[in-house]
């Protein structure tokens, strides 16, 4: 959390890296995206992609999406290598989220009696809409430990291939435990495996809580 281009914000920055040379599905990747968020409605503000493919002669592209939520509309600008959707302005509903954002919102949300819910998503160059519900509380046990847990699954709509089950840990940090995600040539997993203990910000969780869940030790 800082202050961020003029704005207090949380700034969640993800990584994806393929570590097996030549994984065939994707080649070579390592993609950092960074999201610019809110901290009151954990809605964007700035979306940077930095995207770089292959090792020999790598294809590598930066784009900035500024989304002013106020005006509903999200402009593309292109800052390295790409040329799709570069000066481009997309009208957007209010309250639209990226992933990173989704997924700081809903670990804040109440999910005592929550039915299906619906989010405005901007995914790329698309705008998705996203059908949340709870389906259900128990333990789960992942490669860090034994969770209370709670699963919600994420539909985006007119997509059913790319259906995701997200589980998080059933506290006040609703730490992300384990993903199942849909994709165009299977589904992908993602599990937590290790985790450092922070302290809690004002404004909404940062890392897992002190007390932290059953059978749980950080690398």
């Amino acid at each position: 959390k800082g202050l961020y281009h003029g704005r207090e914000s949380h700034l969640i920055q993800t990584r994806v890296l393929t570590l097996n040379e030549g994984w065939s599905v994707f080649g070579e990747i390592d993609n950092q995206y960074s999201s610019y968020i809110d901290p009151r409605s954990y809605l964007p503000h700035r979306l940077v992609s930095s995207l770089r493919q292959g090792r020999v002669n790598a294809q590598q592209q930066e784009l900035l999406v500024s989304i002013d939520q106020a005006q509903a509309t999200a402009t593309f600008s292109a800052t390295l290598g790409a040329t799709m959707g570069d000066g481009i302005r997309m009208a957007i509903p209010s309250s639209t989220f990226d992933l990173s954002s989704l997924l700081l919102a809903l670990r804040t949300a109440d999910l005592t009696n929550v039915g299906r819910t619906r989010y405005n998503v901007l995914f790329d160059h698309q705008l998705l809409e996203i059908d949340i519900e709870l389906v259900e509380r128990r333990q789960l046990s992942i490669q860090s430990g034994t969770f209370n847990a709670v699963c919600l699954r994420l539909s985006p709509r007119g997509q059913g291939r790319y259906r995701t089950t997200l589980w998080m840990s059933d506290d006040a940090e609703r730490t992300p435990l384990l993903i199942r995600a849909g994709t165009s040539f299977g589904e992908v997993r993602a599990e937590l495996t290790g985790a450092t203990l922070t302290a809690r910000s004002k404004n909404g969780p940062v890392g897992l809580a002190a007390a932290g869940p059953t059978n749980f030790t950080p690398p």
